[in-house]
């Protein structure tokens, strides 16, 4: 029985199967024996946990491994196991998509993985993390990988650094077919009315967006416009400030928008108006909202002030109170939680020129002075922060004076999480 009566008969292909797949047959026309290939395909699937169906799948991608001797299967299976530090369940994994693993030449791999490595600077463990979410790179010939790396660089206006940081995230980049990534952007440049640069710039931050289908990208705008009550334009908006919006799971989107509302006793328009403010809320991991939540009621900070300023939320953990003591040293409770931002300059920033400040006895300082950017700081005062930070340095000790605030004799009491903190960031 000819190897392709063999393939029609027990794996499900088909006459057009035989056809596209003709040049990859003619290495394997010895196969004549019915019954040792299907003692080959059973190996495969013991060998490997393999179902029917996944093993039919693979000879379809690769006839070839009814043609491999059991051993050599066996020894180049080890071989990634122990080359790449991968598990078998990992190795079958990729196995499964890549079944033209098991025919590379082992020096050939070690090769393509030097070249990899070398090419785009990466450490053995970012090569390998690639591997996993793309096992055909070994099929690449290097000057095509060059080529297409070169492409992305210049049809994105990107760096060579930046198309490597895109890379490690969505090493499929380079399987896509030039023309399919500019049919692609062109989709988005006319449904979202964005301009090249606003894309590249999203591309950057979510490589993904390449390998979206146009309808589920469509489905998730129609859910967001649907579910928050926004225009396009307001999505549209939101969009280029946070493109990971479209690889939220749609549930969990949901879930999240139920326990703002629970947690800081929000209606829904109250949380919409929230979410247009800053949409990175609805990825923020919920127990870091609420250990921040703690430190806001702490300071008696009321709910509208946090539905107005809503990036209370997204400043690094733990550093809200401190910057909130600084602030009250010259300033008033209302004066400070009515200025907008002011929770966004860095501490030791702040503490550095409010400490100038007194030292040159300058009186009437104002919260402006202590939170304008730097630019306009340097061109006011002849001075930058960076070399009043080297000279200001807070420390742990200042931290839990400023504790006790000038105006109205406040104090709030640091949690244990919050002084573990201090000690570490700031103590000797």
């Amino acid at each position: 029985m000819k190897i392709e009566e063999i393939l029609m008969k027990h794996f499900e292909w088909t006459k057009e199967d035989v056809k596209e797949k003709e040049t990859l047959l003619e290495h394997i026309y010895h196969i004549t024996d019915e019954e040792k290939a299907l003692k080959k395909a059973e190996f495969f699937q013991a060998e490997f946990g393999l179902t029917k169906p996944e093993i039919i799948k693979m000879l379809k991608l690769n006839p070839q491994l009814l043609g491999l001797a059991e051993e050599s299967v066996k020894e180049k299976a080890n071989f990634y196991q122990a080359e790449f530090g991968l598990s078998k369940p990992e190795f079958i994994k990729m196995l499964k998509v890549q079944p033209p693993l098991l025919g590379y030449a082992e020096e050939s791999v070690k090769e393509k993985a030097g070249f990899y490595q070398t090419e785009f600077d990466l450490t053995k463990p970012e090569f390998i993390k690639m591997l996993k979410g793309l096992p055909a790179l070994f099929c690449f010939a290097e000057e095509s990988v060059k080529e297409k790396a070169s492409f992305y660089q210049a049809e994105f206006d990107l760096t060579k650094p930046e198309f490597v940081k895109m890379l490690k995230g969505l090493p499929t980049l380079l399987g896509l077919a030039e023309e399919s990534v500019k049919e692609k952007v062109n989709f988005y440049l006319a449904e979202f009315g964005l301009t090249k640069p606003e894309f590249a710039k999203m591309l950057k931050v979510l490589p993904p967006l390449l390998g979206y289908a146009e309808e589920n990208v469509k489905e998730k705008v129609n859910f967001y416009l649907s579910e928050f009550g926004l225009t396009k334009p307001e999505f549209i908006k939101m969009l280029k400030r946070m493109p990971t919006l479209f690889c939220l799971a749609e549930e969990s989107v949901k879930d999240k928008v139920d326990f703002y509302q629970t947690e800081f006793g929000l209606t829904k328009p109250e949380f919409i108006k929230m979410l247009k403010g800053s949409p990175s809320l609805i990825a923020l991991m919920e127990e870091s909202v609420k250990e921040k939540h703690k430190q806001i009621l702490d300071l008696g900070i009321p709910k509208e002030i946090i539905i107005n300023n809503v990036l209370l939320l997204t400043i690094p953990q733990n550093t809200l109170k401190i910057r909130y003591f600084i602030l009250r040293q010259i300033a008033s409770k209302e004066d400070v939680l009515n200025k907008h931002n002011w929770f966004m300059t860095n501490q030791n920033k702040t503490y550095a020129r409010l400490m100038y400040f007194y030292s040159e006895n300058k009186s009437g300082i104002k919260l402006s002075q202590l939170l304008c950017d730097e630019k306009n700081f340097k061109k006011t005062f002849n001075v930058s922060s960076e070399d009043l930070m080297e000279e200001y340095k807070l420390n742990k000790d200042m931290i839990y004076e400023l504790q006790q605030v000038c105006f109205d004799q406040d104090k709030v009491d640091y949690s244990a999480e919050e002084k573990e903190f201090i000690e570490k960031e700031y103590g000797e």
